[in-house]
């Protein structure tokens, strides 16, 4: 009798962790392209930015559903939930705006949507992403009348150079 129930909860420990062989990762490193750039009298207000993250699935059974969060420095976040295939390889895509025109760093959060499981390597994890965002074209982005200051002092230099030589 304590055999066959040792025999029955041992098995119905193992069926309990076979059922969520899944293992989710980020493959490689995100990427993101620039798609739109909000430009007002010539100021660059704003930019829009297609971000695609490679997820896969090298686990033997089909995932339970994961959510998928992008989140920027000012606490915005976007979110999906996607299942993935034993062996699937998935895109996420996002298309995330910005008014701020400096660099930004992303965090890209994955982990299953049903907050009864427990996250573990398998099921969750992390990724940052930098965007790089240069625009010279940003008034304030250059000093003022530095190149202003620039050319008098080239100008004075050759003045002085003239004189020197009579």
């Amino acid at each position: 009798m304590i055999f066959s129930a040792i025999l029955f909860f041992s098995l119905t420990i193992n069926c309990i962790a076979e059922d969520s062989t899944y293992e989710i990762s980020i493959k490689g490193e995100p990427s993101y392209k620039l798609t739109n750039t909000i430009v007002k009298n010539g100021r660059v207000l704003g930019k829009s930015y297609k971000i695609n993250v490679v997820f896969t699935n090298s686990g033997e059974y089909k995932s339970e559903e994961i959510e998928v969060n992008l989140t920027d420095q000012e606490g915005y976040t976007l979110t999906q939930r996607t299942y993935f295939n034993s062996g699937e390889t998935k895109i996420i895509t996002f298309n995330w705006s910005t008014v701020n025109i400096k660099n930004q760093e992303l965090q890209i959060n994955f982990y299953p949507s049903n907050l009864d499981t427990p996250r573990n390597n398998y099921n969750s994890g992390r990724e940052s992403l930098t965007i790089k965002i240069v625009d010279s074209s940003v008034p304030g982005a250059s000093t003022p009348g530095f190149k202003i200051i620039l050319l008098i002092a080239a100008l004075l230099f050759v003045v002085l150079i003239m004189k020197r030589k009579n």
